[in-house]
């Protein structure tokens, strides 16, 4: 046909140039004429393109599929499908070519049919072919653009053709010509910030805690609202939408939700970081006198206050930025009161230390409590008396203590007698050693003394037993198990005298 329209162009500019008055051909040069029939061919090309847009004339294009591919087939125009299908991550994420219709390929081609409202069989006939063959019109001298598949635009101009041509392809009554009634791409009237990623034009947003999902099913438009942003509840308000229960629901239609709501999550926690960002807190406790350097507003304050008191510190720094208590942002009293307790914890850390060593059943207890140094030694390692000679030497009674003091000194006792406990297994199993290796030492030289005529055999295998347990003790010592090795130890030195004993 193109090579006709070309011809019957030619033979309309050979005709306007006979109508032409000769008087008026003559005064034309050869270079004008050839520059207009130039012009007239660039218009009837582009009009033939037009046309053939418009009416998807099947004649003027040849088919770019072949049709009736599905799974275990190979081909060269299964590469082509791939290559289509992957220009969308979420249609087809593994984008992998390679002329073989897998399963892989063969739920890229039903996330396809799904987007479209078409049966999900995963074969590439009827409309799903007739389709895919339209989008294939877009590609430039066979290459496919990147992201053809996600483009709106492209989306859109490809179903006003495809409705154009739906009774002349023989699916006038169609599912995908039947839905091409109403709109079945964009809603203008939703936010969709996500929609070119999504089979079903999602959009999901999150307000007060509550998420809203607007979406596309079956070429009609819903809206479900969960009390929270939980995924089982939203997926369970979608279902409800739809009179379907949750198990029913299509499995794409489940990921990408799941896939927009974490995505709205982490914008609301964006929001949120965003709003604290507003105002930045140093606070500082110093012998009860409380400092504190903020910013509010986008201004910078320093207040400082001669109380650690919560209601002090917050109507301090009200009246620096000349406002009321209660007019403060919620958020920055809260965070105020954080930085006060923190500060508080810390300063209360720094009102004492405990250091504690135990030496033969002796505690010795270096301390500072309230500002003042102390050293403390008690013949015990009895928690109350060593609580008893730390309150004699502060000149307080025991149940006077601070709270937190007193924890700390447990603490550090309990850490100093397992000290002590390991340091009495160490020394024991060094001993333990060191007796061994003397009775093997024995039990050697007086098999090496033995008369000739005597049987040491028997004392030689209980040698040998012994230096086994020797060594499994000194590797149980190597491995901090002190316990085992004391043990190990004292078998092997069992047995190095029972076998000086057979000599």
């Amino acid at each position: 046909m193109t090579l006709t329209i070309r011809n019957s162009a030619l033979a309309l500019v050979f005709a306007l140039l006979l109508i032409i008055p000769f008087g008026t051909a003559r005064a034309a040069t050869t270079e004008d004429m050839l520059k207009m029939i130039q012009q007239l061919m660039t218009q009837v090309e582009s009009l033939q393109k037009q046309l053939n847009a418009m009416r998807g004339d099947v004649d003027t294009v040849q088919s770019a599929l072949k049709e009736n591919l599905r799974e275990g087939m190979t081909d060269a125009d299964i590469e082509k499908l791939q290559k289509l299908l992957g220009t969308d991550p979420t249609i087809y994420p593994d984008g992998r070519v390679t002329g073989y219709y897998g399963p892989l390929t063969k739920e890229a081609v039903k996330r396809f049919q799904s987007r479209h409202g078409l049966d999900a069989t995963g074969v590439v006939d009827g409309e799903t072919h007739e389709l895919l063959e339209e989008y294939l019109k877009e590609a430039f001298g066979g290459d496919i653009p990147p992201g053809l598949l996600r483009a709106p635009g492209i989306a859109k101009k490809i179903e006003t053709r495809y409705e154009m041509r739906c009774d002349k392809s023989g699916h006038g009554n169609g599912k995908l010509c039947s839905k091409l009634k109403g709109p079945f791409i964009t809603k203008p009237e939703i936010k969709e910030t996500h929609s070119e990623d999504s089979h079903f034009n999602l959009d999901v947003e999150i307000e007060d805690g509550d998420a809203t999902v607007a979406f596309k099913w079956n070429g009609k438009w819903y809206e479900a609202t969960a009390d929270g942003s939980n995924e089982d509840d939203v997926l369970e308000a979608i279902a409800d939408e739809l009179g379907k229960d949750v198990d029913e629901l299509d499995a794409h239609l489940v990921t990408d939700v799941k896939a927009f709501l974490k995505t709205a999550k982490e914008d609301e926690d964006e929001d949120e970081d965003e709003d604290e960002d507003d105002f930045s807190i140093d606070l500082e406790i110093d012998n009860d006198e409380t400092t504190v350097e903020f910013e509010y507003d986008g201004d910078d304050y320093e207040v400082s206050v001669d109380s650690t008191d919560e209601d002090d510190v917050l109507e301090a720094i009200a009246d620096e930025i000349d406002e009321d208590v209660d007019d403060l942002e919620d958020d920055f009293v809260d965070a105020i009161k954080d930085a006060l307790d923190d500060a508080k914890d810390d300063d209360d850390d720094d009102d004492f230390s405990v250091e504690i060593e135990i030496d033969d059943d002796e505690t010795t207890v270096e301390f500072e409590y309230d500002g003042d140094d102390y050293e403390v030694s008690v013949d015990s390692t009895d928690e109350d008396d060593v609580l008893e000679a730390i309150a004699d030497e502060v000149g307080t009674p025991v149940d006077e203590l601070d709270d937190d003091f007193v924890d700390e000194v447990k603490e550090k006792l309990d850490d100093a007698n397992d000290d002590a406990e390991d340091a009495e297994d160490e020394e024991n199993a060094e001993d333990a050693i060191d007796e061994a290796e003397e009775a093997i030492a024995l039990a050697e030289e007086a098999i090496d003394e033995a008369d000739s005529n005597d049987d040491t055999t028997d004392a030689e295998e209980l040698l040998d037993e012994a230096e086994e347990k020797l060594a499994d003790a000194k590797e149980a010592f190597d491995d901090e198990d002190f316990a085992d090795a004391e043990d190990l130890a004292e078998e092997a030195r069992d047995l190095a005298e029972e076998a000086e004993d057979e000599v």
